[in-house]
């Protein structure tokens, strides 16, 4: 991870924390909001004998392991008394997983927009449940700790030209769907109908927001998900360096209050105290 993520696109919850525990010297930059949760579900075939999620029990169900897909099925399984270990986990790209799931090698598969969107339509697959309502911190623009401590007048400039994008998209889903269709290869339509479900905004790094990420971290640790604990603050920056990076526009529209902020700096002073303790 030289630069800011790989391909200029946010990372949901979960693959930074399978990062981190890979040893990945990576810092969240800023937040993104989750989407609607309508592009993301675990479906079955419109003839499948599995009615429930509670009828996964024992199933094989497909599904990117290390991707926002984990914690989906993580936490749509808790909400039947059922942990990942209670399913067949079925570790497959989306690619490998739509193509196991249409020759029915899997019996579920946690499928995503546009081609969730495809198959609705097709009216040939049943949702057991979409991630409308499941709580998330959403996702992130990820760095290296080398280039966001070291560049940042050029990372708050990619920001800001982010920032500006993804409201323009916001504002523009039809004239965006019509750029992106082709890109995907999917038609305009319901190019249009996967950017209703999501949310093209940036939001600072708060003291919310990494303890919401840290119970993600330790949720997926306690499952044995991730082989080690991961401490979200290890790639954190200081507010000061939040505030050299995060756009101006972003920063005033975010409602981030100065408790807020006095919190993380009060997170920084103790971090510094015990490191200052540790050396003795």
């Amino acid at each position: 991870m030289n630069n800011l993520c790989h391909d200029g696109r946010p990372a949901g919850e979960t693959p930074p924390i399978f990062a981190q525990a890979a040893g990945t010297n990576l810092v969240y930059v800023v937040n993104t909001p989750p989407g609607t949760g309508e592009g993301l579900a675990i479906i079955v075939p419109k003839d499948s004998p599995i009615k429930t999620l509670a009828d996964l029990k024992g199933k094989k169900v497909a599904y990117s392991r290390g991707t926002n897909q984990t914690f989906f099925v993580v936490k749509a399984l808790e909400e039947v008394g059922l942990t990942i270990n209670d399913v067949n986990s079925v570790n497959l790209t989306v690619a490998d997983g739509r193509a196991a799931f249409l020759s029915r090698t899997v019996d579920a598969f946690a499928e995503i927009d546009p081609n969730l969107i495809k198959l609705q339509r097709e009216g040939s697959i049943r949702i057991l449940r979409n991630a409308q309502g499941i709580n998330t911190p959403g996702g992130y623009y990820l760095a290296s700790r080398d280039f966001a401590t070291h560049n940042a007048v050029l990372l708050k400039a990619i920001l800001e030209e982010y920032y500006e994008v993804g409201q323009w998209a916001n504002k523009n889903r039809r004239a965006a769907a019509e750029i992106l269709a082709p890109k995907v290869k999917t038609d305009v339509d319901t190019m249009e109908l996967a950017l209703t479900r999501r949310k093209y905004d940036i939001k600072p790094i708060t003291e919310k927001v990494i303890s919401e990420q840290q119970k993600v971290a330790d949720l997926l640790y306690q499952l044995k998900i991730v082989p080690k604990p991961v401490d979200i603050r290890a790639a954190v920056l200081t507010s000061q360096q939040y505030a050299a990076i995060t756009p101006d526009a972003v920063l005033k529209n975010s409602g981030v209050t100065s408790q807020e902020s006095e919190l993380l700096k009060n997170w920084e002073i103790t971090r510094a105290v015990v490191r200052s303790e540790d050396r003795y």
